[in-house]
């Protein structure tokens, strides 16, 4: 009987060793997967933190692009803004312009004596003489001299 309990130990023992080895063997097999994934995960969070560095890149990019639009949206509504000035302005010179046309043909209607000074200095530069333009004008002799000395006719 001893001899059946040796063998029976020794079953027990070869029996613990083959199981003992597979459960190695599985666990070294085991191991290798765990270090392959680690490192497929190593080289995935690589690739990732290069995705976030071009990310990042492309956000500074954007920001600058927004802020370029933001900006020449701004420099419009002030160009906008100085048409309109500038319309507004222009508006008024050209009513403005329109009065004072308006008031010279009125001063000029009004006063026959302005016409008959334009008409004589036109005379002086003429070159008509002194004698002619007191006759054509009717204006005194003085008169007639001082537009001749001031408009430099020839004044005969």
């Amino acid at each position: 009987m001893n001899n059946d309990v040796y063998v029976m130990v020794l079953i027990g023992v070869a029996t613990m060793s083959v199981i003992l080895f597979v459960w190695l063997f599985y666990l070294t097999f085991y191991v290798r997967s765990i270090r392959k994934s680690f490192n497929e995960m190593a080289e995935n969070m690589e690739g990732v933190a290069e995705i976030l560095s071009r990310f990042k890149g492309e956000a500074r990019r954007w920001d600058y692009i927004s802020k370029a639009v933001t900006d020449a949206g701004t420099a419009q509504t002030t160009f906008q803004q100085l048409i309109g000035d500038l319309q507004s302005r222009c508006e008024e010179l050209e009513s403005r312009t329109a009065e004072f046309s308006r008031r010279i043909e009125e001063v000029q209607f009004q006063d026959p004596e302005g016409k008959m000074y334009s008409r004589a200095v036109k005379m002086v530069k003429a070159g008509s003489s002194i004698q002619e333009i007191m006759e054509e004008c009717e204006i005194p002799e003085a008169e007639a001299k001082l537009l001749v000395s001031i408009h430099g006719g020839r004044g005969r």
